[in-house]
């Protein structure tokens, strides 16, 4: 999950992401999988909505995901284009 944004913005967008961006993205995707697996203890159970796993699951994949795009996009440089000749 921590590359999809990585992925929208650098191949479909054309920008250059920065290394730390792909560490605070693969630091909030390892958070959200210990959440997850944690999801029953009293530490994790007060960051998560009291609902269904799956909806907990939708939850950490919508933070991931939203960490992901902020800190690719403020990574985020355009890669400049070679004009040929």
């Amino acid at each position: 999950m921590f590359l999809t944004p990585i992925a929208v913005l650098g191949l479909f967008f054309g920008l250059r992401i920065a290394l730390w961006s792909y560490v605070v993205g693969f630091g909030a995707a390892m958070f959200g999988a210990i959440i997850y697996f944690a999801r029953a203890s009293a530490w994790a159970s007060q960051l998560l909505p009291d609902a269904h796993k799956y909806t907990q699951l939708l939850v950490i994949c919508i933070c991931v995901l939203g960490v992901g795009f902020v800190a690719a996009f403020l990574g985020a440089s355009r890669v400049a284009s070679k004009e040929k000749g």
